[in-house]
């Protein structure tokens, strides 16, 4: 498994990672994500579906584009 700046465990990294490949979404059509500082946030599934990581943070009110998963793992984000 690559090094991570993750402040998750390894496994519930594992479980994002594996969340994110399987689009596995809620009802309202979106993967519900938490962090740390900036609380919750979201992924719709069509970004998922285009792998564009685009995660809209309730907090902040803003939208956050990953390159990967690897980033937004690094960027403290995890499933919630």
């Amino acid at each position: 498994m690559a090094t991570t700046l993750s402040p998750w465990s390894a496994s519930l990294q594992q479980q994002t990672r594996d969340a994110i490949d399987e689009m596995r979404v809620a009802p309202d059509g979106a993967l519900h994500l938490k962090h740390k500082a900036l609380g919750y946030g979201s992924i719709t599934m069509e970004s998922l579906a285009s792998k564009s990581f685009v995660l809209r943070s309730k907090k902040i009110d803003t939208d956050i584009r990953f390159d990967d998963v690897q980033a937004l793992l690094d960027a403290g984000w995890a499933i919630d």
